[in-house]
């Protein structure tokens, strides 16, 4: 129970947290280049004469940039109120490493079509439980918007973690994802190509022509896309704009960006997320800066 002002040498089995309230200090002061575990075990030899190990170092670092950095109760930050979201694509992928784990994501699109990255959170399963959380999280960040759609597949987790917290948002069904359904189980490559053109065409003259070469094509696969009810995947029945976000790809994209990153330990593989981040927000920045139009390019 010893504070760290009383600290004397002599304490071989310091633990992990009083070498993080020693350094953290430190990890204020090195914000841009922080300390690495090797720094921490010199600076304990030579100050405190702790012969400190590596994985105790590595902990201790965590725990001071814990203090300085995120507080837990702080990790989902408020977006400025003017920040209106009307399409998001959720999606999540497993982790690679030692310890596993479930990579949760949430994107949307700005105005230049380009993958803007809202949240992100690690579970230990993918399940309807994981999902309501970090839904709930979300919505405690970006608020509700009216006319907000919800883009995903058809995982029965997530729809039922969706209507449970968003309960007055659309719900829209990846079309990717629900093509290589329908052309998996109807064994027809002329039944995805017409679903695809009813999917996007704008026009409900368009859509309906499309349906009916459908209707005669394949009736089990007409009947089955009008259960799951074309306003959750045709751009013409969609009850709110659904511009282009069609599918889940974007956030299926942030992904892809982490392939190598799932494969390390959870708390590298954060720092990872955030470098990469807050680099496309740098180079995102500065494009917008030197625009000389109004318009996006």
């Amino acid at each position: 129970m010893c504070t760290v002002d009383g600290l004397q040498c002599g304490y071989p089995t310091v633990s992990a947290r009083v070498i993080g309230e020693l350094i953290s200090s430190k990890v204020q002061g090195n914000c841009v280049t922080p300390l690495r575990p090797k720094e921490i075990m010199e600076e304990m030899n030579r100050k405190w004469g702790l012969q400190c190990l590596y994985g105790k170092a590595w902990q201790a670092k965590e725990y001071a940039e814990s203090l300085v950095f995120c507080p837990p109760e702080e990790s989902f930050q408020l977006l400025p109120s003017y920040f209106h979201i009307l399409e998001l694509a959720i999606d999540a992928t497993h982790l690679k490493g030692k310890f596993k784990g479930i990579l949760f994501v949430a994107v949307c699109k700005y105005a230049n079509e380009q993958i803007y990255p809202l949240a992100f959170c690690i579970g230990h399963v993918e399940d309807e439980e994981s999902w309501s959380w970090f839904l709930k999280q979300l919505r405690r960040v970006i608020g509700f918007s009216e006319n907000e759609m919800f883009i995903f597949d058809q995982y029965l987790g997530i729809k039922n973690a969706v209507e449970k917290v968003y309960k007055d948002a659309h719900h829209g069904l990846c079309n990717y994802h629900l093509g290589k359904n329908v052309k998996n189980k109807f064994k027809c490559e002329d039944v995805a190509a017409i679903f695809t053109m009813a999917a996007n065409y704008y026009r409900v003259a368009n859509f309906d022509r499309h349906m009916n070469q459908l209707k005669q094509l394949c009736k089990p696969a007409y009947d089955s896309l009008m259960r799951l009810g074309p306003k959750r995947w045709a751009h013409a029945q969609s009850l709110v704009r659904r511009y282009k976000l069609m599918t889940s790809n974007t956030a299926e994209c942030i992904n892809s960006c982490l392939r190598h990153g799932r494969k390390i330990l959870i708390t590298v593989l954060i720092e990872c997320i955030r470098g990469m981040f807050q680099r496309w927000f740098h180079d995102q920045h500065n494009e917008a800066l030197n625009l000389s139009t109004p318009l996006n390019p």
